[in-house]
């Protein structure tokens, strides 16, 4: 098969634990040919339909991360089997434009990754706002003084987070005693104009936060992130470190809630993290935890993820 990658750009990349690029060794291995592109190569053209400027990846040595491409050319997006969408947020207009280019290549007969329209819908804070049931006490705002008095009314800690980026860049936590608490709001929403998540803040958190890989709607594998000391984001990009993790009853009452709506909106490979008995966030637009999954587990996770993806 022909795959295009949509990326950001390769030198921006830890290549070491980047997961798509573990889905592009797999592809590779398994026979396939591989280009990547970014979102500003995208383009579409009356006489010759949606088009993407990319590299084909030549070579990839795994053990010195070392990338070969070709020189840049355009392709037609209808010449690829499959395409990757795994622009990292912030998911901004740029990124909202791109899938609608992404949408005509659907309509043009070629399989894209996750769904366009899907991701656009799928907000990795929001979406799970369609299941309250499984959220702790929740708040989306962009009113610092109703974030505020959220807070006070709850008597606890409370995470607040931004709805457009990756990784824990953003989250802040507060308390009902702070005395800048409302300032501390204020800054966050960037003077009222940015909608803000306000959540309760989970004592299971400080024990790691469930990462799960789902393909096609089913559970693959799992593993926990556990906070760096005196910090409470179990983001790897945080400090947080990854260790094994099992399945629960609670995590496979989740998956069977939200998996059927989730592939209805084209959604092939998620990552839903859980903290507690809790959703949190479903992650669409690039999830990670591919190369922990191998270490923890030795194993090719990005091996069977590929392998599903070709169906």
């Amino acid at each position: 098969m022909r795959w295009l990658f949509v990326i950001d750009p390769v030198e921006k990349l830890k290549l070491q634990s980047d997961t798509s690029f573990a889905m592009i060794e797999a592809a590779l291995v398994r026979g396939h040919e591989v280009a990547l592109c970014t979102v500003t190569g995208l383009s579409w053209r009356t006489d010759s339909g949606s088009v993407a400027d990319c590299r084909w990846v030549e070579h990839f040595e795994p053990e010195t991360l070392t990338v070969t491409q070709s020189h840049v050319e355009s392709q037609s997006l209808s010449s690829f089997d499959r395409i990757m969408m795994r622009k990292d947020p912030p998911f901004d207009i740029e990124y909202v434009y791109a899938t609608y280019l992404l949408e005509v290549a659907e309509s043009e007969n070629t399989r894209v990754i996750n769904g366009p329209q899907g991701l656009r819908d799928c907000n990795e804070k929001l979406y799970s706002l369609l299941y309250p049931d499984l959220l702790p006490e929740t708040l989306v705002s962009r009113d610092p003084k109703v974030l505020a008095n959220f807070v006070r009314e709850l008597g606890g800690a409370v995470v607040v987070k931004p709805l457009d980026l990756m990784g824990g860049r953003g989250i802040i936590l507060v308390q009902p005693e702070d005395d800048d608490l409302l300032e501390k709001l204020e800054r966050s929403s960037q003077q009222g104009t940015q909608r803000l998540m306000a959540q309760r803040f989970l004592e299971e958190a400080r024990e790691g936060d469930k990462r799960i890989i789902l393909v096609d709607g089913e559970a693959m594998m799992a593993f926990v992130r556990k906070p760096a000391p005196g910090d409470f984001r179990g983001n790897l990009t945080q400090g947080a470190t990854a260790h094994t993790a099992e399945i629960d009853a609670r995590d496979e009452e989740i998956i069977a809630a939200i998996a059927p709506d989730l592939m209805a909106r084209g959604q092939r490979f998620v990552g839903i993290d859980i903290i507690g008995r809790y959703l949190t966030e479903v992650n669409v637009t690039s999830p990670m935890g591919l190369r922990e999954l191998d270490e923890l587990y030795d194993c090719n996770s990005a091996d069977l993820v590929i392998a599903a993806l070709e169906k």
